[in-house]
């Protein structure tokens, strides 16, 4: 029993070490990870003001709801010809492929010329990143004890967030979405939680498996909240397009997990990093659909069920959740993974208040934090980024992670 206990503690100062040491190499690292990103954008910019960038998507959905296209708002052919007329001829138009009600927050934005709205939402996105940052400086208090300004070089070094605020990407609001809804959750306001993380339906293949363990995990007043909201976003997004166009854009939904790359698109699987892009990036791009959807569905469903049955507390519910819904999103590019700052940073915050047992877990998040620089010099094989994320998973809640069946958990919910 002593002898036990005493290799507890050990294990927990050595993860606090390894934790100090991780967050400084990336403070050091860090100038280069922001530099590089200095060089991109002077490149991008330019590029994206051209229409370049996914905004155009974005902007031109929320003309079409603006100027009476609503009816139409997954209409390819309508969608090509409007981003041609209203940002920048193109061979392939980006479909917008989210529900409907997301194009109301973009249609004051069309009122705008397209270059005046990419600038007026990347200052938008630049302010919700600013609030992120004052975010994780209350909720990280052994980080910032040590480095009071530690959560800006985290956020700006992070190459998925730079990603998401040059491309015009929603992103940076499903972060902010979700860290929101983790401090209402760790306050004990779950239907709120709940109601928050539904706001990001836009981004359904990420935040149907996060609300899919809260269902197993049976936190009830969470999935109260998550069912109520989405209810009404999906009756708001049939009243914009009504029921028709609704089963045009399930019908695009479906084609979205064409495993060898979505029709109509530029995107291929190995410029994901998750399950997907991993199968695609190690069979190849020629390998049997069947057997890349089979693989895929195989391996998201093994560690969806291993997750349900971990009994994490509260505070490393959202992380884990997180952590799991990036894996096996069917659709996932590199700037949607800004999410993960939310895990990595709890887990580093953790490990320096000798809560975390595994020292590995210290390391495999800096791993999280720096391998997303490779995408920079190779963005089609991105898929390379989700190694790192499965080492992250399996030594942070895996290796020492609780294995009592969450069914099982004294402290859940009353039906």
């Amino acid at each position: 029993m002593m002898c036990a206990s005493a290799d507890a503690s050990l294990r927990m100062k050595t993860a606090t070490v390894t934790a100090k040491h991780a967050a400084e190499a990336y403070l050091g690292l860090s100038p280069i990870l922001i530099g590089l990103q200095i060089i991109v954008v002077v490149v991008f910019i330019p590029l994206a003001m051209r229409g370049g960038a996914d905004f155009r998507q974005l902007y031109t959905a929320g003309y079409m709801v603006r100027a009476g296209y609503s009816s139409r708002l997954y209409d390819y052919n309508v969608q090509k010809d409007l981003q041609n007329k209203l940002v920048s001829p193109a061979q392939i138009a980006l479909p917008f492929n989210h529900l409907a009600y997301e194009a109301l927050l973009f249609a004051p934005l069309s009122a705008f010329s397209y270059r005046h709205a990419y600038l007026i939402f990347l200052a938008v996105n630049v302010l919700l990143l600013t609030a992120f940052v004052q975010f994780l400086r209350s909720c990280l208090r052994n980080l910032s004890a040590l480095w009071p300004w530690f959560s800006l070089p985290l956020v700006a070094g992070f190459i998925p967030a730079a990603g998401a605020l040059m491309q015009g990407q929603d992103s940076i609001i499903t972060l902010l979405v979700m860290a929101s809804a983790m401090a209402a959750m760790e306050r004990g306001r779950e239907p709120l939680a709940g109601v928050l993380i539904a706001l990001a339906l836009f981004k359904f293949q990420i935040v149907l498996p996060i609300a899919a363990l809260f269902l197993v995990w049976r936190r009830w007043k969470f999935v109260y909240g998550f069912v109520s909201m989405s209810a009404a976003l999906v009756f708001t997004s049939i009243c914009i397009v009504g029921p028709r166009q609704l089963m045009v854009y399930a019908n695009s939904v479906i084609l979205m997990a064409n495993p060898g790359g979505e029709p109509k698109s530029a995107i291929v699987p190995t410029a994901m990093p998750n399950l997907r892009g991993l199968v695609v990036g190690v069979l190849g791009i020629g390998a049997p659909s069947s057997l890349i959807l089979a693989l895929t569905v195989l391996f998201s469903v093994a560690i969806m069920l291993w997750a349900a049955l971990r009994a994490p507390d509260v505070d490393s519910m959202f992380p884990l959740a997180i952590t799991v819904a990036t894996l096996v999103s069917y659709h996932l590019l590199l700037y949607d993974a800004s999410i993960l700052l939310i895990p990595v940073a709890k887990t580093l915050d953790k490990a320096l208040a000798g809560r975390e047992r595994s020292s590995l877990s210290s390391a495999c998040a800096l791993l999280v934090l720096i391998t997303p620089a490779y995408a920079i010099i190779d963005r089609g094989h991105a898929y390379a980024f989700a190694v790192p994320i499965i080492a992250f998973l399996w030594a942070t809640w895996f290796k020492a992670g609780s294995k009592q069946n969450a069914w099982l958990r004294s402290d859940a919910e009353p039906a």
